[in-house]
């Protein structure tokens, strides 16, 4: 498999895991994986995923000697199921209060809406599938930080459509998974309030956006005029063969938290 990047021009934190997962994929099925691309100085994009360390991953070096992860970015990230909890606390939270001078108090709620994502890993992925590839990066001038997670299992609608009587398109099915209360009960303790979590720290508590595309289904939720939340549900002619998780969380709604000090 030949993967021609002469003719990237853009390339966002949902390109970088989306890709990650396919050579993954690839890989894991004994494909010859081989990379054509201009050098990062003749390409902005192919300088981005050096950075990222893409190249580095996946051909054991980068394309670049002065290539290194950007202060607004955390590189592309593999993250095991059984180690995400500590990853958040240990990398995650750690970076974001570096990049917006926060305490890390301040991301509780944005670390346990994370760890919502990882466990959706875990309930819908399919058996022997617990790692995700993971990718985030600062948009200082825009207030927000962008998150996406993906994964190569089964998707959201295979197991929605599995306890549901009526016929769901892929779409419809996603939008049933965020609706509080639903559960597939696939692994034991899902009580269905992942994807509704969610939809109520990202959306409702933060005012940001939520994007999930499954199968051949996306949904795309953001607060409308009213405050309420919006989804919009649709079909597309590709078939993503997994989920993957876009998340924009808005930085200037967070409240900085002071750390309590500990007194013997």
């Amino acid at each position: 498999m030949s993967f021609d990047f002469g003719t990237l021009q853009f390339i966002r934190p949902e390109g970088c895991v989306v890709l990650a997962n396919l050579v993954e994929w690839l890989m894991r099925n004994d494909a010859d994986c081989r990379f054509q691309c201009p050098s990062p100085e003749e390409s902005k994009p192919v300088e981005y995923l050096d950075d990222s360390q893409f190249f580095a991953d996946y051909l054991g070096e980068s394309l670049s000697d002065s290539a290194s992860p950007r202060r607004t970015t955390i590189p592309l990230q593999r993250v095991a199921y059984q180690e995400s909890h500590g990853w958040l606390k240990s990398q995650l939270v750690p970076w974001l209060s570096n990049r917006l001078s926060m305490t890390e108090k301040s991301f509780s709620s944005i670390r346990a809406c994370l760890g919502e994502i990882f466990n959706n890993i875990k309930d819908h992925a399919g058996e022997g599938v617990e790692v995700g590839c993971f990718f985030a990066q600062h948009y200082p001038r825009e207030d927000r930080v962008q998150v996406a997670v993906s994964d190569f299992g089964v998707g959201i609608p295979a197991n929605v459509r599995a306890v549901e009587e009526s016929y769901l398109s892929d779409g419809q099915a996603i939008e049933q998974a965020t609706e509080a209360g639903f559960t597939t009960e696939s692994q034991p303790g899902n009580r269905g309030a992942g994807l509704n979590t969610l939809l109520h720290d990202v959306i409702e508590a933060n005012g940001g956006e939520l994007y999930i595309h499954s199968n051949r289904g996306m949904l795309s939720c953001a607060q409308d005029g009213s405050d309420d939340i919006q989804r919009i549900s649709d079909e597309v002619s590709g078939v993503y063969p997994g989920t993957l998780i876009s998340i924009s969380f808005r930085t200037d709604t967070i409240e900085n938290i002071p750390e309590e000090e500990f007194r013997w």
